[in-house]
């Protein structure tokens, strides 16, 4: 994975040098490229975090709040989404792997508004509390069919609304709402904030 990210932005930064594109597309180019160098980053810091360092030390916990917002402006460059970020209540401290979880399922909320629901804006917000995390992720653009509001337990039972989210939200220990229009998706997920089981929710869905 991370070679395939830095192989990416050196095609685009080639690109770029060698065939001299319009502003408006150079512009667009050296943003995509930047945030695959984010996206980079990220993913080393997140596997570096994955267990402890050589003095048996794990990775720190982040800031909610402003690692939300730059994930935001990343999602929003790779999509070409109007999005926006959120935050209420007391922001915690959470750990890089529990908040990669939390990306992950943003991430492919803006895949599928992008490409599935051709969808123009997105919105995120996070309210915590004590116990747990409230995320919330609406778009414009065409949700799933049956159009509807639906439950977890009837998404459960029907097997329907994203399927790769609602199987990560499960193996945290959450559970997902959504509903679905024409012109509007809306998902409404909560996570315990403890967040004990995000170490072993991607071996669990590769499994």
């Amino acid at each position: 994975m991370l070679q395939s990210l830095a192989a990416a932005r050196l095609q685009i930064q080639e690109i770029m040098r060698t065939e001299a594109p319009a502003p408006k597309l150079g512009r667009r180019l050296e943003a995509v490229s930047a945030a695959l160098a984010a996206e980079f980053e990220d993913m080393r810091s997140y596997i570096a975090g994955l267990g402890p360092d050589s003095n048996g030390v794990s990775a720190p916990a982040i800031a909610l709040a402003p690692a939300l917002a730059d994930l935001g402006r990343r999602l929003g460059v790779q999509w070409g989404l109007e999005l926006e970020t959120a935050t209420r209540g007391s922001m915690p401290m959470i750990s890089q792997v529990l908040f990669r979880q939390i990306s992950l399922i943003i991430g492919e909320a803006a895949a599928n508004a992008a490409r599935h629901g051709r969808a123009g804006r997105l919105a995120v917000g996070i309210t915590a509390d004590a116990t747990k995390l409230l995320l919330t992720i609406a778009n414009d653009g065409a949700g799933p069919e049956p159009f509807g509001t639906f439950t977890h337990r009837e998404l459960i039972a029907g097997n329907a609304g994203p399927q790769s989210i609602r199987h990560r939200v499960v193996h945290l220990g959450g559970t997902l709402d959504m509903t679905s229009s024409a012109s509007e998706t809306r998902l409404q997920i909560v996570l315990p904030r403890a967040g004990s089981e995000a170490a072993n929710v991607d071996a669990a869905l590769a499994g």
